[in-house]
């Protein structure tokens, strides 16, 4: 999967979740709070929830390169 920030492609690595976890009358309950994109180029962004709806917490997108002897990053991710 990839996410383009209007400048660059930067491909999805895994996505962490916030939990918020409450003791309700002696069990405990989860609340998903939001979640923290994580990318192959080393950028991230976090989103929270806020009444069903998702808003940006912070994006950290800067232009990180994971090219290999000056080799286009489409290439560079193939290259062994």
């Amino acid at each position: 999967m990839f996410f383009n920030d209007g400048s660059k492609l930067h491909q999805l690595k895994k996505i962490e979740v916030k939990k918020d976890v409450f003791d309700v009358s002696g069990m405990y309950h989860e609340v998903i709070t939001g979640c923290k994109f994580v990318f192959d180029s080393r950028a991230d962004m976090s989103v929270k929830i806020v009444e069903g709806e998702l808003q940006f917490e912070e994006k950290d997108l800067k232009d990180y390169s994971v090219k290999d002897d000056g080799m286009s990053l489409s290439v560079a991710q193939s290259h062994f």
